[in-house]
């Protein structure tokens, strides 16, 4: 599993293993689809990029550069 904290926001995102993404940020937490999309979850909102990087290093080997930090 993958795992990252927003290099922005005080949140934790976390590839799941039936392939949804849970963001846990400021005690609330939610479940979201590799675009952002909400799933389930108290927390409505997370960010669609993130979540879209977060879910395509799970699924390669391939070192990814993050878009938001550039590396």
């Amino acid at each position: 599993m993958s795992k990252g904290k927003h290099p922005l926001f005080d949140a934790t995102y976390e590839w799941r293993e039936d392939g949804t993404i849970e963001v846990v940020a400021n005690g609330q937490s939610g479940r979201f689809k590799r675009n952002g999309e909400w799933v389930s979850g108290e927390l409505k909102w997370a960010d669609p990029h993130y979540c879209h990087w977060l879910a395509q290093k799970s699924e390669t080997t391939t070192p990814l550069r993050n878009p938001l930090v550039g590396h």
